[in-house]
């Protein structure tokens, strides 16, 4: 779909602009759409936006929600870094 990936790439835009607060907001639109490659990706840049924001307890929340749903991702990793750091 298209829709889903634009979505995607607004919170990416607003993420780029250190407006963390509406980068998630936007992030989270992407889980309304069904059938998406973006769920992972999205829940990623939640977590991020939390971290730059801050907002470690989020943050950490988030990318443990991360792991327990998208542990077969490419960005586990990552997601493991940043649980494990925080």
């Amino acid at each position: 779909m298209l829709a889903d990936n634009c979505q995607y790439w607004i919170g990416e835009s607003y993420f780029g602009l250190k407006e963390y607060q509406q980068a998630i907001m936007e992030f989270q639109k992407v889980f309304a759409y069904s059938m998406t490659d973006k769920y992972d990706d999205a829940q990623l840049m939640i977590g991020l936006s939390y971290v730059r924001s801050g907002q470690k307890e989020k943050a950490q929340k988030e990318f443990e929600t991360f792991l327990n749903t998208y542990a077969g991702s490419e960005y586990a990793g990552v997601a493991r870094r940043y649980y494990r750091d925080i």
